[in-house]
């Protein structure tokens, strides 16, 4: 298998991850009131964001600004967590998928 096509399925892989753990995020959310990490994430990114930014947003989404945070948020972490799945791919090199017992072999060993 080439290596694009390892890195786009690991890729891929990540993805899928990632809509799992947002939804998990979200089912926990539901179940026991936890606050999903999007959500916890909304005010520091608020708090660093230059002023005009800010405004043009408030004046042009109005009360869709949060939903729309929120959601570009969720986005970024998929597609991060995707950046990822095809990293470790790659790292890997050879397109399997590797059992956890497989993961300490791969590791260095600590001296």
């Amino acid at each position: 298998m080439s290596m694009r096509r390892v890195v786009i399925r690991g890729f891929g892989s990540g993805v899928v991850a990632g809509l799992l753990l947002v939804a998990l995020m979200y089912l926990a959310k539901l179940v026991i009131g936890t606050t999903p990490l999007p959500q916890l994430l909304q005010q520091p990114i608020l708090a660093v964001m230059p002023g005009f930014a800010f405004g043009f947003l408030i004046d042009t989404l109005q009360h869709a600004g949060k939903v729309v945070e929120e959601a570009g948020l969720i986005v970024g972490m998929i597609v991060g967590l995707g950046f990822l799945g095809g990293a470790w791919a790659w790292a890997l090199g050879d397109g399997r998928l590797c059992a956890s017992s497989d993961i300490g072999g791969r590791l260095p060993r600590a001296q």
